[in-house]
């Protein structure tokens, strides 16, 4: 019986695990794909793939997504389904599909000749808490190698990723690979590719989250984590520069105008003093011409409520109201 014999050419790795993924698939294109990246190292664009192969780019960026899914090959966060909106890409490499088969940047970790990678992920592993596996592994060499980040801007990094975890979920959160992946990226999209950038980035958002808690407090919000929509407009009025007992001034009189937390009635009133130039309490209550003034108040009691204490018991029933509301919030 005769037998066919393959020829013995240079050798291409093709781990067992994926050979066993791409067979399960069943997916022709995703094979031929696949060993196209093994073949390449992963360094062709969308275009050069699609005309090697014989294909459109469509069905290169479909298939690559595929083997994405199949946990194959790492694809940047900017380039995953439903991330189109914002198609800005990391500085390192231009041009580059960004994506390389995961056993491939396995072994390339491995061939760590100076030590610095071991290094990396042992710091890292004391940080997420358990063992890297090989996809954590291809996943910080990615970091590492296709964004060009320092080691020690990748611990700076992956500590960052855990205060703000800790600060959202509470002490027990830990981040995953996937979730600092997702941080390194954007960090290489603004540019942070220093130590000193990286410090002075985390400074100012320590900063920043120190702001909304503060706020959080001014307003008696429940002790938890604030919602996005809820974070996006404290973070929008500390930049604007108000400081939180002028915020909590808006919600004061948000609360008399509306029964409720109104964050976009709140969100108006301070736009309306930021377009005056009023940002503490004291120049709001001097120039803002629909900011209450007490003397006004005490001036109509003594002219109109002599000996009743209407305006007295009026502003104390004002008061309750407020402190209930701000107890219900």
């Amino acid at each position: 019986m005769a037998r066919f014999k393959l020829p013995e050419p240079e050798s291409l790795a093709l781990p067992r695990a994926a050979a066993e993924k791409l067979i399960r698939a069943r997916d022709a294109e995703g094979a031929l794909l696949y060993l196209h990246m093994l073949a390449t190292g992963g360094t062709r664009t969308y275009e050069q793939t699609a005309g090697e192969l014989g294909r459109s780019t469509g069905e290169i960026r479909d298939t690559v997504m595929k083997l994405s899914d199949l946990g194959l090959v790492l694809v940047p966060p900017e380039e995953e389904r439903g991330d189109a909106a914002d198609k800005r890409r990391a500085p390192a490499k231009t041009g580059e599909i960004y994506t390389r088969p995961i056993g491939e940047t396995k072994k390339l970790a491995e061939t760590d000749g100076d030590g610095v990678f071991h290094w990396l992920a042992q710091g890292v592993q004391s940080v997420v808490g358990k063992p890297l596996s090989s996809d954590d592994l291809a996943r910080l060499y990615a970091i590492r190698a296709e964004l060009e980040l320092p080691p020690d801007v990748i611990l700076l990094l992956v500590h960052f990723c855990a205060d703000e975890l800790r600060a959202e979920k509470g002490d027990g959160a830990r981040p995953t690979m996937r979730y600092i992946e997702k941080a390194a990226y954007v960090w290489a999209r603004d540019g942070i590719a220093t130590h000193d950038d990286a410090e002075k980035y985390m400074l100012a958002q320590s900063r920043r989250r120190e702001g909304a808690d503060a706020v959080r407090e001014a307003l008696q919000l429940p002790k938890r984590a604030l919602s996005p929509a809820e974070r996006k407009y404290v973070s929008a009025w500390l930049d604007m520069g108000f400081p939180p007992e002028t915020i909590a001034l808006a919600y004061d009189r948000t609360v008399l105008q509306t029964g409720k937390l109104a964050w976009s009635y709140m969100d108006s009133i301070l736009r309306s003093w930021l377009n005056k130039g009023l940002f503490t309490p004291e120049e709001i209550a001097e120039k803002d011409t629909r900011a209450p003034r007490d003397n006004s108040r005490k001036n109509q009691s003594a002219a109109s409520g002599a000996g009743t204490g209407l305006m007295g018991e009026e502003l104390e029933r004002v008061r309750r109201m407020i402190e209930s509301m701000r107890k219900a919030n």
